[in-house]
Order: structure tokens, then C-alpha cells, then sequence
């Protein structure tokens, strides 16, 4: 009998045994993680591409943009600030016996 061809004219055995082991880490992380980890791995990789292109597709900015107001310098604090200016601190020991 002639040899036998199954198709594979420019595999050779390194790619296709590369082909297979890829084949197999990707079942098993699969198998590992499930579908969930799959489609996130999947969403990032769609993020990645698409980033470059939000950029070259993004409409210009508008020609009258508000302008960011500067604080006033005599602003008063804020609420959260002054709730400890009341607070006494007091450092060391007790002044008189601690037991009775």
C-alpha cells in the first residue's frame, strides 16, 4: 500500500503537536476556571482592541467649553474639619490615682 495523506501538506509534526498542546491548555483553563473566566479573558482582550480606535473615533471636543472656577481663597472649612476643633487631647498619665 502507498502512504496514506491525510491533507496536512505543510504541517509539520512540531506544529501540529504545538497546535494540540495550545488546544489543550485552553480546554483545560476552561475546565479549570469555567465560562465565566473564558468571557472576561474575552471582554479585556475586546477592550485592549478597541481602545486605539475610541481614541481616532471620538468626536472632537466643543468649541465652548465651560471654564473650571478657581476657589475662593476666603472659603469657609468645611463641616468635616471643624467637628475635632473642640476636641481636648491630653498626653501621659492621669493626674490623679488611677485605682481608688
Amino acid at each position: 500500500m502507498a502512504h496514506m495523506d491525510h491533507g496536512a501538506d505543510g504541517m509539520s509534526s512540531t506544529g501540529m503537536l504545538a497546535a494540540h498542546v495550545l488546544a489543550a491548555l485552553l480546554c483545560g483553563l476552561w475546565l479549570a476556571h469555567g465560562e465565566r473566566a473564558a468571557f472576561r479573558i474575552l471582554r479585556a482582550v475586546a477592550g485592549w482592541l478597541r481602545a486605539p480606535l475610541r481614541t481616532l473615533l471620538r468626536p472632537p471636543a466643543p468649541a465652548g467649553r465651560p471654564r473650571v472656577r478657581a476657589r475662593r481663597a476666603d472659603a469657609r472649612r468645611t463641616p468635616r474639619t471643624l467637628l475635632l476643633t473642640h476636641a481636648i487631647t491630653s498626653r501621659g498619665p492621669p493626674a490623679g490615682g488611677a485605682v481608688a
